[in-house]
């Protein structure tokens, strides 16, 4: 557009304020940012994985290596529907298990509630559960009962 004088002179519609260019300049520029930070962490990332596995290659040669996999899955009969967590083996084919256990309105829980030792049998392939007589410490069930006391 013209002025009286020939000067050129620009509409509202053809400039663009500066709290209209601010927000996309700044998300441009927050965009840009992040893809930056994001190829340099990826490229770190790559590095030390690179030197990890070259730690471990040489870790692996001075000390051996055992290649850990599943031999074998097997179910054992609980008392309670729980998921376990944690099984430790205590020798001559037995294993003390731990279990977490949704208890609803119970309001003491034992020692059988929350663990379970099975005993192994390599000929039949069948778990048998046995007694709790390793965990009756006196220690180690007051502590139990503390842990899994309801908070008054």
């Amino acid at each position: 557009m013209l002025t009286e004088s020939g000067d050129a002179v620009a509409s509202e519609a053809q400039v663009a304020s500066p709290e209209s260019a601010a927000p996309s300049t700044a998300q441009a520029l927050g965009s840009a940012t992040y893809e930056i930070i994001r190829q340099r962490l990826q490229v770190q990332g790559n590095l030390l994985r690179e030197r990890m596995a070259k730690l471990d290659a040489r870790r692996q040669a001075v000390f051996g290596a055992i290649e850990y996999k599943l031999l074998k899955a097997d179910r054992i009969v609980t008392a309670h529907n729980c998921v376990p967590r944690d099984m430790v083996p205590l020798g001559h084919g037995r294993f003390l298990f731990g279990f977490n256990v949704q208890f609803g309105l119970k309001k003491e829980i034992n020692l059988s509630d929350v663990f379970a030792i099975y005993s192994h049998d390599e000929a039949s392939g069948l778990w048998k559960e046995s007694d709790l007589g390793v965990l009756q410490d006196k220690t180690f069930v007051t502590d139990f009962k503390r842990t899994y006391s309801a908070p008054t």
